[in-house]
């Protein structure tokens, strides 16, 4: 702690109190996505006490939240568009056929919220204790969780379980804006700027989460075609 601006140590009795007063887990989840969530529920049924930290108001991680879910909503909502706009060939006659676009959203938010509700449902029917805050790792057996409302500590009585998820690795070039975290989900945006062209449109390969484009300077091939010089860690 400090005191008057100096830095005095915790004595051994106040660190001892201090651990003794922190809530305590047998497993504590940092993440609350497709694989934090079943983890969290088959740890519980085998019989430890368990923590999920995720800071999203729905669990489920990206996939459920602004990834695969309301993509398939989306999806679900167009295909039922253009069945509506062939039944003539099944000598069903509809007119006016047309797309609301307030309504397809409203579709996806309601399928994302339920299939959200439904994973909080299955955590507490488990007693796996749900904590809305991010997660952040201090030692082997502790985890900072800074929520609205303030930080607080959590103890892991035997393990600590990673599942944070990953971010997808951006293309380099004009600035981008994920206005997918409103609608579809690891989209971007172009925010103005011309699109890759020409040479740059060649330099560019499909990456993964956690990969970043690098300039192409050497030959070669690697595992399922991906160029080894042109994806760096």
């Amino acid at each position: 702690m400090r005191v008057a601006g100096a830095f005095v140590p915790l004595s051994l009795t106040a660190k001892a109190d201090a651990m003794a007063s922190m809530t305590s887990y047998d497993l504590v989840i940092i993440g609350g996505g497709p694989g934090g969530y079943p983890c969290a529920i088959r740890a519980s049924q085998l019989g430890m006490s368990v923590a999920v930290i995720d800071d999203r108001e729905l669990l489920g991680g990206t996939c459920l939240n602004i990834g695969c879910i309301p993509s398939k909503a989306l999806l679900q909502a167009t295909e039922r568009l253009e069945m509506a706009r062939n039944l003539e060939a099944f000598g069903v006659l509809v007119d006016n056929v047309r797309a609301d676009l307030a309504g397809v959203m409203r579709h996806k938010a309601r399928v994302v919220t339920e299939l959200g509700e439904g994973v909080a449902y299955l955590l507490r029917k488990n007693k796996v204790t749900r904590l809305q805050g991010r997660g952040r790792l201090l030692s082997r057996d502790r985890v900072e969780v800074s929520a609205p409302d303030g930080s607080f500590e959590v103890q892991a009585r035997k393990a600590i379980v990673l599942a944070s998820g990953s971010k997808a690795a951006t293309l380099p070039g004009p600035a981008h804006r994920r206005a997918a975290d409103r609608h579809l989900g690891g989209r971007p945006q172009p925010d103005g700027g011309a699109a890759p062209s020409g040479g740059d449109r060649r330099r560019l390969c499909r990456t993964g989460a956690g990969l970043r484009l690098a300039p192409s300077r050497q030959r070669g091939h690697g595992r399922r075609g991906a160029r080894p010089d042109r994806v760096r860690r």
